[in-house]
């Protein structure tokens, strides 16, 4: 026991210790190194920056508070109600998630210092409890947020004091299941249970080889997602083939292949699918204050690097030029970038209209504040135009590379798209929805522009 105790206390250490290295890595963006810079004047720019983050936080959080507040008086007693009937669907849905994760990543996750000098030294046990221990920890806070988000949305109804527990204590639970099930991967019974050492270091392999490349999380997200997906696929085996089809079809289908074989992306897919787009869509149409846009057009520049996933395959069959040559098609560049991305972007935009006609029900909230057709048609071509955007811009950000032609990158194309739109809808919402769809026209004109100067035909 006491064994294991000193063990635990030597690697909750350790954890708290890569914390502190992650989180001086992310604060590189403020132009300061919390551990290398000790000079007075740089303690009092740290001291600045870390103020500046609490009062921002702050401020947040009350946004949010009062937000959570004015949608509660919106819903009223009734559909308060109905909500605070459908929140057990919360637990279940971490609690899937939370299995799902664990089953496919270590329980207890080691890096390589860890497998090659701890491994052998501490005992399982004391692994065990120190892996639990940080999952616990954050299921804790946030269950607490969530929980009195949730509290202030239906204090009508029920004490948010009350709702807060019960949402904390059911979300903990709930990970706990699936962080317990991803440990019995590592469980075998020889003749009594115990825990399997070999086990637990090979099913770190891609863990540890991932910690290597994570302080590119932050200074490079793209090239750290890319060699992270490259990695993963290395050790996948590939799942079902091509039908036997030609032309069009079978372009199509090479695409949707790639997706489902490389499905780390479509979470990507569908958080614009399902959050952003229709959440911009909404927010353009409706009636909502300057602070919810404000941060719709935050969130969506932070996600800009994901909405890559929409022109993944044009991306890959043109990263090498023979490659590209070789495709056995006679058609346009232009063309082979709609085909490659037909199956992500119809995906996203089902997602997208979806979503927008589930809140603009009668009984939805939204409904009054984006009723009538201009409301409904501005919505539609928000929804359209965003994704048209995504497309185009990532088309010509992989074409004028190609062609040696000086473009704006995807980030940038998606930006200004974010911050007209956002402009415009403080005008009104049919003058937002013009100007996206003129935005979209002008990026599939030059797209098709940057097409024809990249190559001819490929054949």
């Amino acid at each position: 026991m006491a064994e294991t105790l000193r063990g635990v206390r030597i690697l909750l250490r350790l954890r708290l210790h890569h914390t502190k290295v992650r989180v001086t890595q992310l604060l590189y963006a403020a132009g300061t190194d919390f551990g290398e810079d000790t000079s007075l004047m740089d303690r009092w720019y740290q001291l600045y920056v870390v103020l500046v983050l609490l009062v921002t936080f702050i401020l947040t959080w009350a946004y949010l508070l009062d937000l959570a507040e004015g949608i509660g008086a919106t819903l009223g007693v009734p559909g308060a109600s109905t909500l605070l009937g459908l929140l057990w669907v919360l637990p279940l849905v971490v609690c899937v998630t939370s299995v799902v994760h664990y089953l496919r990543t270590p329980s207890v996750p080691l890096t390589h210092p860890d497998i090659e000098l701890l491994s052998g030294v501490l005992t399982p046990a004391a692994w065990v409890v120190a892996s639990a221990v940080p999952v616990l920890l954050r299921s804790v806070v946030l269950g607490l947020i969530g929980g009195r988000l949730m509290g202030a949305v239906l204090q009508a109804v029920v004490s948010p004091v009350a709702l807060t527990l019960a949402v904390a204590v059911a979300l903990v639970l709930a990970v706990a299941l699936g962080w317990a099930c991803g440990l019995a991967r590592l469980v075998r019974l020889v003749p009594h249970p115990r825990f399997d050492r070999a086990s637990i270091v090979q099913s770190n392999a891609l863990y540890a080889d991932l910690q290597l490349m994570a302080s590119w999380a932050a200074q490079a997200p793209i090239t750290y997602e890319e060699q992270r997906r490259r990695r993963i696929l290395a050790g996948r085996r590939p799942i079902l083939s091509l039908p036997q089809t030609t032309g069009a079809r079978l372009l199509v289908a090479r695409a949707l292949l790639s997706h489902l074989r490389q499905r780390e992306g479509l979470k990507d897919l569908m958080e614009w699918g399902a959050f952003l787009v229709p959440a911009g869509a909404v927010l353009v149409a409706s009636s909502a204050d300057l602070g919810l846009r404000l941060m719709w057009m935050t969130l969506g520049s932070l996600s800009l690097g994901r909405a890559r996933e929409l022109t993944r395959v044009f991306r890959d069959d043109c990263r090498v030029r023979l490659v590209g040559d070789a495709i056995a098609c006679s058609r346009t560049l232009f063309r082979l970038l709609l085909l490659d991305s037909l199956p992500a972007v119809a995906f996203t935009v089902l997602l997208g209209l979806v979503v927008v006609a589930c809140l603009s029900l009668p009984f939805s909230p939204i409904a009054s504040s984006a009723c009538g057709a201009p409301g409904i048609l501005s919505m539609l071509v928000i929804t359209l135009s965003l994704v048209a955007t995504l497309l185009f811009a990532g088309g010509i950000d992989v074409l004028s590379r190609r062609s040696a032609r000086a473009r704006p990158d995807f980030l940038l194309l998606v930006f200004f798209y974010l911050l007209g739109v956002g402009g415009l809808s403080l005008v009104g919402p049919l003058w937002a929805a013009c100007g996206g769809c003129t935005y979209a026209v002008a990026l599939a004109g030059i797209c098709v522009t940057d097409a024809r100067a990249a190559q001819e035909p490929l054949r």
